[in-house]
């Protein structure tokens, strides 16, 4: 299997749907992979861990109460520099 972090965000979904992988599996993995590489390429400015992880406890929870969890990517930042970070509702 690809590393997680490599999956698309359609195969990402489907996995999740299927409960093959949670959501908090996923945000840690792309979290880990951060951790990796940004030291050599410093492409993300600010990590929002801990808001990324409760956003996908949420999202579990919701998922194994039947609910779908719809998630929106938010951007915030100053004048050049932006942030993406994914919230789910």
């Amino acid at each position: 299997m690809s590393e997680i972090w490599q999956l698309s965000a359609t195969e990402l979904a489907q996995r999740i749907a299927r409960r093959q992988l949670s959501s908090a599996e996923v945000v840690d993995a792309h979290l880990a992979r951060i951790d990796a590489v940004n030291p050599a390429l410093n492409a993300v400015v600010r990590v929002l861990a801990d808001e990324a992880r409760a956003s996908a406890v949420l999202a579990d929870k919701r998922l194994a109460a039947g609910e779908m969890a719809a998630c929106v990517v938010n951007a915030e930042g100053g004048d050049k520099v932006r942030s993406r970070f994914i919230r789910c509702v």
